[in-house]
C-alpha cells in the first residue's frame, strides 16, 4: 500500500472518530419560544398562549414542532420563592410553559432527557408540562452517519487501490 492512501485512511479514521466522540458528548438545549402576559395564571391560560407561540415559530422556523396537546398535562402551582435559575426534569414531555413574575415562559424541551436549568428575571411561580399531538420527527444519529460515511470513503479508498493495482 502506497504511503500516500496509508496517509488517506488513517486521516479517514481520525475523521470518523472525531464525529462519534462529537455526537456522544452532544446534549441538546431547550427553544425557547417567547413570552407572553401571565394573566391569568391557570392552566388553560399557558396551554392557549403555547400553542399561540407554537404558530409563531413554525411560521418562521423549519422543521416545525409538534402541536401542543392539552390532555395529560403536568400543573405545579404554587412553587413560590424567589428562584431565578432552578432545574426541572423534562424527561418524557415536550413543552414546558413557567410563571415568572408577570410572564409566561414557553419552551420546547422534546430532545431533552434529565434536569434542565432555566432562568428568569423573576422569581418562578409555577410550571406546566404538556406533550405534543405526534412525536417530533426522528433526527439520524450523528455517530452513525460519520461511521457510515468513513468505512464508505474507506471503502473506496481501497477499491481505487486495488484498480490500480491490477492495471
Amino acid at each position: 500500500m502506497s504511503n500516500c492512501t496509508s496517509r488517506l485512511h488513517r486521516a479517514t479514521f481520525a475523521i470518523v472518530a472525531i464525529f462519534s466522540i462529537a455526537a456522544l458528548t452532544a446534549t441538546a438545549t431547550p427553544i425557547f419560544l417567547g413570552t407572553t402576559d401571565g394573566n391569568p395564571a391557570n392552566v388553560d391560560a399557558a396551554f392557549s398562549k403555547l400553542v399561540g407561540q407554537i404558530t409563531l415559530y413554525n411560521a418562521s422556523n423549519d422543521p416545525d414542532l409538534p402541536e401542543a396537546i392539552f390532555e395529560g398535562n403536568f400543573n405545579v402551582t404554587s412553587v413560590g420563592g424567589d428562584m431565578q435559575t432552578f432545574s426541572l426534569d423534562v424527561t418524557g414531555w415536550q413543552y414546558l410553559v413557567f410563571k415568572a413574575g408577570p410572564s409566561f415562559y414557553h419552551y420546547y424541551v422534546g430532545a431533552d432527557t434529565g434536569s434542565v436549568q432555566f432562568s428568569a428575571r423573576n422569581g418562578l411561580s409555577n410550571y406546566k408540562f404538556f406533550n405534543a399531538k405526534s412525536p417530533p420527527p426522528a433526527v439520524p444519529e450523528g455517530a452513525t452517519t460519520a461511521t457510515l460515511l468513513g468505512l464508505g470513503l474507506l471503502g473506496v479508498t481501497r477499491l481505487r487501490g486495488r484498480i490500480r493495482q491490477s492495471k
